[in-house]
């Protein structure tokens, strides 16, 4: 075979992979927190919003029923443990760094209440008080890690 039809093949397989990959964006266990949370009956949308936790893994932001929630994606469940254990009971202080260089942030009581949990290499934020959508992350995810 020539090099002109390597390259053609080559090209005619990318194309086909690329579109078998089309319209699945996060990793896979964002996508399985979306599949499980519409299972229940939940609208889930990807959003641009942002909260800007203080957390170390790559954010990522959802609506659920229109409300915002915050989905924290880690290399390993190693590194979600870690940020997590950093985390206060209550969900109003986190820690950030490591070491010497660790500082706590406060977050303001004036705000909603906070709710984390944690999956696998997820955590995910909900600072609000709509009890369906407390209700929905609870019965995908497991009893809250922190907050109020």
């Amino acid at each position: 075979m020539n090099t002109w039809r390597w390259k053609s093949i080559l090209a005619v397989t990318l194309l086909i992979g690329l579109v078998g990959c089309g319209g699945q964006e996060g990793s896979a266990e964002e996508q399985a927190l979306t599949q499980q949370l519409q299972a229940t009956g939940a609208t889930v949308v990807r959003t641009s919003d942002s909260a800007e936790w203080p957390l170390s893994g790559t954010e990522q932001s959802i609506k659920v029923n229109g409300e915002l929630v915050e989905v924290y994606v880690y290399e390993s469940p190693q590194e979600a443990n870690a940020d997590a254990a950093g985390i206060s009971p209550d969900g109003r202080k986190v820690k950030e760094g490591v070491g010497r260089d660790q500082i706590t942030i406060k977050v303001s009581a004036a705000n909603s209440p906070f709710h984390f949990y944690k999956k696998g290499r997820l955590i995910i934020v909900y600072n609000g008080s709509n009890s369906r959508v407390i209700n929905l992350l609870q019965s995908v995810l497991g009893p809250q890690i922190a907050g109020s």
